[in-house]
């Protein structure tokens, strides 16, 4: 899976290899975050930076520092309105974020300043 994130020429297997990587066992855990951040970073395709973010919720990857600061970025700073929202709902599942009106909230600016730029 991590070989397939991070180089095939099919976004399709990029999505598949970020969630099957959300679903790696402990023994691969530290890696698999660390991977899922570097796509959720760097990977050209918004359906792979979601898939990235959600994986890392499905990880459990609170403990992993890329992982916590590639997710804040994303909310940030990500273009696409779907990867902003999954970084933020991920942050809520690893208690990041702390309430689900907070997770709210943040969706709501999200969603507002998106169609604010177009």
């Amino acid at each position: 899976c991590v070989l397939t994130l991070r180089r095939s020429g099919s976004s399709g297997e990029r999505q598949r290899a970020a969630m099957d990587l959300g679903r790696t066992g402990d023994d691969v855990a530290g890696e698999a975050a660390y991977v899922l951040a570097e796509a959720l970073q760097a990977d050209l395709d918004a359906r792979v930076r979601s898939c990235a973010a959600t994986a890392l919720g499905e990880l459990g990857a609170f403990d992993c520092v890329e992982a916590v600061a590639a997710l804040t970025m994303a909310l940030l700073e990500d273009s696409e309105v779907s990867v902003r929202i999954c970084a933020a709902e991920t942050l809520k599942k690893l208690g990041v974020v702390a309430s689900t009106e907070t997770c709210g909230t943040l969706r709501e600016i999200l969603l507002k300043g998106r169609t604010a730029e177009l």
